[in-house]
């Protein structure tokens, strides 16, 4: 009777995972891809799904911005994105970063000159927005990471 209840709880969590209160489950915009160098045209500076380059991102913290149509990709193969505001460096920077140091892959950390949000968490069809640094992204990232249709990771 355990095991059936064990197996039985398994089962729902990989059928049905969980999602965080407030996150947004934004239109799926499909998973084209673009010619390289091609740039595609998102309607937000956050994407999260959509027409992106054939090549991945690779994981990590990145410390310029990096192009949209990279990170759709690396969200498709199942990345969490962490985009903040370019502008709010000194004062999230750090301690983003070292969310992010605590992951060893499929997360990607960059800035973001079109944010008006302060810090965006995105993944697959998922967004949530921060006012500042929260420990609840650290829970958005182990929520949403490996959720994307493809399964095989980002490099690093």
């Amino acid at each position: 009777m355990l095991i059936t209840v064990v197996v039985g709880f398994w089962l729902s969590q990989r059928l049905f995972p969980s999602e965080l209160v407030g996150v947004e489950r934004p239109t799926n915009l499909g998973r084209g891809h673009i010619a390289a160098g091609e740039p595609a045209n998102y309607a937000t500076a956050t994407p999260t799904s959509g027409p992106h380059a054939a090549s991945s991102a690779r994981c990590g913290i990145y410390t310029q911005q990096m192009p949209a149509e990279f990170a759709v990709h690396a969200l498709e193969h199942g990345a969490v994105v962490i985009w903040y505001r370019q502008d709010l460096e000194d004062e999230v920077g750090a301690a983003l970063r070292e969310i992010v140091d605590g992951f060893d892959n499929r997360v990607i950390l960059s800035p973001n000159a079109n944010l008006t949000e302060p810090i965006v968490a995105t993944a697959w069809n998922r967004l949530k927005r921060y006012e500042s640094v929260d420990p609840e992204i650290e829970e958005f990232i182990t929520t949403y990471r490996g959720r994307g249709p493809e399964r095989i990771g980002c490099p690093f």
